[in-house]
């Protein structure tokens, strides 16, 4: 089972909701100078992550039943921040669409900051990074 949604399938966490990006002062900051944009998750995820440590998660956001390949960060409090869904429901509102602001689901697995710099150090960044990482690291032994 090496494909990626097996492998969170086999080690995914569930996340429920999320908390907003200006909850904390170290999102409200990052998101002032960064400006994160939509459809850009693996790279404010891990950007936002290099920065200030808040681990990288990578996995499916579902919202309506729909998952979609994404990435995240989880503060130390174990709450979901997410800049990209933040920025594709500014812009949905700007422009008058619909918006489901219903609470999502998040379902994925850590990626540490090693390897994202690892990866960054190789010419690599902004893209989906855990089937890379994954493979890597060897199953649990059970009893």
């Amino acid at each position: 089972m090496n494909s990626f949604t097996g492998i969170v399938l086999k080690n995914g966490e569930w996340f429920s909701g999320r908390a907003n990006v200006t909850d904390y002062e170290v999102t409200t900051t990052w998101k002032k100078c960064r400006r994160p944009r939509a459809q850009e998750c693996f790279y404010n995820a891990q950007k936002f992550c290099m920065d200030h440590g808040h681990p990288y998660w990578e996995g499916y956001f579902l919202i309506g039943g729909q998952p979609m390949h994404h990435a995240w960060n989880v503060m130390d409090d174990g709450e979901v921040v997410d800049f990209t869904l933040k920025a594709v429901l500014r812009k949905a509102k700007r422009e008058n669409n619909l918006v489901d602001d219903r609470p999502p689901l998040y379902f994925g697995v850590n990626v540490p900051r090693s390897f994202i710099l690892e990866h960054i150090l190789e010419g690599g960044s902004g893209e989906s990074i855990g089937k890379e990482f994954w493979p890597r690291v060897k199953p649990k032994k059970t009893r």
